[in-house]
């Protein structure tokens, strides 16, 4: 199988403070754009990653696909290969992307968790992850996890990155 995880971009950017974490709380606009990774998946005898495209510092074993699939690992074992397309660090939330496509895959096809708990998974890997399980432009508060719906129509414009 394969997925398309998308980046998104902030349309207005208010970082309110610092939190003990680490993270920014603030206050944005998430909008999904059309710049794409690629991610095949296959059912296999163990968990493995290889990657493509823009290269990626950080180990495999660090790769947070890999902990998205450690969620279904008790029902299959994948053989995961990213193609690197959307830029690393450039906000554009293209690991985030990554991880939730393959969470929202293997949940179709194994069906062990409701969206809130989705929700709660999602977040424990990253702060944008929760925004693209559903992946809709979103007015978007605290460190990227809480979400309000907003009518904003992009249908007629072009966004250049």
């Amino acid at each position: 199988m394969f997925l398309f995880p998308n980046a998104k971009i902030n349309i207005g950017l208010n970082v309110i403070d610092k939190t003990d974490s680490g993270y920014h709380n603030l206050e944005s606009c998430f909008c999904p754009v059309t710049l794409y990774d690629v991610i095949e998946i296959k059912e296999r005898n163990s968990t493995s990653l290889s990657l493509s495209g823009i290269k990626i510092k950080e180990k495999n074993s660090d790769n947070i696909i890999l902990k998205a699939a450690k969620f279904f690992e008790d029902k299959s074992k994948f053989k995961i290969h990213l193609h690197k397309n959307i830029p690393i660090g450039a906000g554009l939330g293209g690991g985030s992307s990554d991880a939730s496509f393959v969470i929202n895959f293997l949940n179709k096809k194994f069906q062990l968790y409701n969206d809130n708990d989705l929700i709660k998974l999602s977040n424990q890997i990253g702060s944008d992850c929760p925004f693209f399980l559903e992946n809709k432009i979103k007015l978007v508060y605290g460190t990227g996890n809480i979400f309000e719906d907003v009518k904003l129509d992009l249908k007629d414009k072009y966004i250049l990155i």
